[in-house]
């Protein structure tokens, strides 16, 4: 848990603290008469460290699409933020480029990309061998044909903070692909309505080990696998305390799927995913990485196989410390074809499919069925734990004890209820 917190102090270092002490601001507005007649004009003109200022507007036309940043160490940002100020690429072309080894000093700050396109990669952001800082920004309605609907990043270690992805699309990636053995941070931002025609309908990575955390993901969606991320081919994520809400897939993980890679799945909230198998998290072909602290809450299987987390053709990640609750279809979690995951420390309760092991799973010990005494009701998205919770520190009902289970802390004491005639409840507010 520490290092994921260093690397969240990180993002937050980068994202924030990228854009100080630039030399000379150049002001653009969407008629053309600030000091350069197009965002690409100011760029052409910047030194080093200076700052191209954009005025509230919509800004359209040649120059103000398919803008590069030439290998720059300059900040493209707003003065009124994304909410008033629109590149609108009008179908007929992407938004940035940074395809000249940009660094963290090459900032895109506060601006909305809308209708951005490319026949294959990236249609609002095309970032190759190159990592720059792109932040508080809007995507929206952008679309690739291949791969990353808004974000396409290849051998970058972008930094990705703060931003809404809303309505993008591609084959692979509706918001964000990334290849080329990136390691990009992408924290705190807002994916929503994203598709991908295959696979990873907000994220998709190939051989490569981004750092996701403290994202939202919600009503997502791929035709095949990972409703809100995919990742395959050795790739290596970590993916720590995000929110995942109604993503689905076609096929394999409703939330998260998993093709010859090894995550760090741990801290997250999986709630109301939907998959034909793994409602949550699908592994599949030599997966592995722990899936821990999470809580898994409300999610579906299409063929009642995994609800929570599915394992396949020798994929065993460690399964521990874990909520798997409430279960629309589909035993909590399912193993198939020499999977063979060990599960510890696990509370399952009124899951549609049934709350045991499975079949061939290693069961390490101290699982149990009971209710985790959530401190909101059901529906709230309230998942801390009641005081005197079985997944609550020193009460798991074992000789073993566990420490906490689930994503979330104890945020509350007990909660009790009292039955009372409705005589009795009319007596405490009669009149004085």
């Amino acid at each position: 848990m520490k290092t994921i917190a260093a690397i969240g102090v990180w993002v937050l270092v980068a994202v924030s603290g990228a854009g100080t002490a630039y030399s000379r601001t150049w002001v653009v507005d969407p008629g053309g008469t600030g000091d350069a007649p197009s965002i690409q004009a100011a760029i052409d003109s910047a030194g080093p460290g200076d700052d191209v200022l954009l005025q509230p507007g919509t800004y359209t036309g040649p120059g103000n699409r398919d803008i590069d940043f030439l290998g720059k160490a300059v900040a493209v940002h707003s003065s009124a933020g994304a909410g008033f100020t629109t590149i609108d690429c009008e179908g007929l072309g992407r938004g940035f480029l940074f395809v000249n080894g940009e660094g963290a000093s090459s900032v895109l700050s506060g601006v909305r990309v809308l209708n951005g396109t490319h026949t294959l990669f990236g249609g609002a952001v095309y970032c190759v061998k190159a990592s720059p800082v792109i932040e508080e920004n809007v995507f929206e309605a952008n679309h690739a044909g291949f791969r990353g609907g808004a974000v396409y990043c290849d051998t970058s270690s972008s930094a990705i903070g703060s931003n809404t992805f809303v309505g993008n699309d591609a084959a692979y990636g509706g918001a964000v692909w990334c290849s080329g053995a990136s390691t990009l941070a992408v924290a705190y931002n807002d994916f929503r309505e994203n598709e991908a025609s295959t696979s990873g309908g907000a994220i998709a990575c190939r051989g490569s080990s981004p750092t996701i955390e403290n994202n939202r993901f919600a009503d997502n969606t791929s035709v095949n696998e990972g409703g809100a991320i995919f990742c395959d081919q050795g790739s290596g994520p970590g993916v720590s305390s995000n929110d995942f809400a109604r993503n689905t897939a076609g096929d394999g993980g409703g939330a998260i799927s998993l093709l010859e890679s090894s995550a760090v799945v741990e801290y997250n909230v999986f709630r109301q995913n939907q998959a034909g198998l793994g409602g949550g998290i699908f592994c599949n072909n030599f997966s592995a990485g722990p899936v821990r602290y999470n809580t898994f809450d409300g999610n579906a299987s299409v063929s009642e196989a995994g609800a929570a987390v599915y394992c396949t053709n020798y994929s065993a990640p460690p399964i521990s410390h874990n909520i798997v609750a409430n279960s629309a279809s589909g035993n909590a979690i399912d193993t198939k074809n020499y999977s063979m995951p060990a599960i510890s420390c696990c509370c399952f309760f009124n899951n549609a499919g049934g709350d045991g092991l499975p079949a061939g799973a290693i069961d390490g010990g101290a699982n149990f069925a009971l209710d985790p005494e959530f401190c909101g009701i059901d529906g709230s998205g309230n998942y801390m734990l009641q005081s005197d919770s079985p997944c609550a520190p020193g009460n798991t009902p074992s000789p073993a004890q566990c420490g906490q289970i689930g994503a979330w802390p104890v945020g509350c004491q007990t909660t009790s209820t009292e039955e009372k005639t409705w005589g009795a409840i009319k007596a405490r507010y009669r009149d004085e």
